[in-house]
């Protein structure tokens, strides 16, 4: 067992577990969360990268498969989880070790769905609440200035999107081993550029050109008005900092330990995620750690030590 890879998916997960109290809050737009996650990840990964060996791989089958890949998760993964619960969306999200486990062909073992269990329970709670909350948010919302009310575009659409995240996450594994490179900072530039590159010409378009033709008649806005209000500017400041200190970093750990740890192993660590995410809300929202979320954390422990065994 390669020791630093089994550090790294421990502090990789650690880390991306911030992602969704990050989305649910910034208070962006989700084409701008999106860019600016993108935007930071392409840059620190160029400067650290091996750009001979990108040349190789960035336009052909597996380089492309993993960039558009990539894209689709990112994008249903934030829809996902603005529309959902938490609960109810770390939950359905945490099925993807699961789908990983399959795909590889292996034989799951009994002690995952210990862990199943684990998450349900530390996913109660949000569970239980979900009716009582939208209830809340539906009566105050009139009394909350400039909030923003976010609807689903089609039934189910949430279900859906936090669904396709699982699958996606468990896609993008399998195609981070198959371009073979010890640096995986190739593997982050890769993943990140088409989607970079596809996400600022519709910013472009949609929030420069098409804004100019309806500001025609009005007053002219600066070129950076049109992208972002200027209250936003220290939101934007904001993403870019958790995005390259958190998510670049994090990524990086994440591919380090997808090329070097075994299926079984990798899906089970990500476990570590939905306990980790529950221990933020601990100690940023001040939620009490119950007696279910104490089970639910317990049977996570126990389960990864007799997933541990059997490797």
């Amino acid at each position: 067992m390669n020791f630093y890879a089994l550090l790294s998916k421990i502090f990789s997960e650690s880390l991306l577990s911030l992602y969704p109290v990050f989305v649910k809050n910034i208070g962006l737009t989700i084409d701008i969360q999106l860019w600016t996650r993108l935007i930071i990840y392409f840059f620190i990964s160029l400067v650290l990268c091996n750009l001979s060996f990108i040349s190789k791989y960035l336009f052909n089958s597996p380089g492309l498969f993993l960039g558009f890949t990539n894209l689709i998760h990112i994008y249903v993964s934030y829809r996902g989880f603005q529309l959902l619960e938490s609960g109810i969306a770390y939950t359905l999200f945490y099925t993807y070790p699961i789908i990983i486990i399959l795909y590889a062909g292996k034989k799951i073992h009994w002690s995952i769905f210990l862990a199943l269990i684990g998450t349900f329970l530390l996913s109660y709670e949000q569970l239980k609440d979900t009716k009582s909350k939208k209830t809340e948010k539906t009566e105050n919302i009139e009394n909350i200035e400039n909030k923003e009310l976010i609807k689903e575009n089609f039934s189910y659409e949430g279900f859906i999107m936090i669904l396709l995240a699982a699958i996606t996450e468990a896609m993008i594994y399998f195609q981070v081993r198959n371009i073979p490179t010890k640096n995986n900072w190739n593997h982050l530039f890769i993943a990140y550029f088409i989607g970079t590159i596809i996400l600022t010409l519709y910013l472009l378009y949609t929030k420069y050109y098409v804004v100019q033709k309806e500001e025609e008649k009005k007053e002219e806005k600066e070129f950076l008005e049109n992208f972002i209000d200027k209250k936003d500017y220290h939101k934007i400041l904001i993403a870019l900092i958790i995005n390259g200190v958190i998510g670049a970093f994090g990524y990086y750990l994440r591919f380090f330990a997808a090329t070097r740890l075994e299926p079984s192993l990798y899906a089970f660590l990500s476990y570590i995620g939905i306990f980790m995410s529950f221990i933020y809300c601990i100690i940023f929202n001040k939620e009490k750690f119950t007696i279910l979320k104490l089970i639910g954390s317990l049977l996570i422990f126990v389960s990864y030590y007799y997933m541990k065994k059997s490797i």
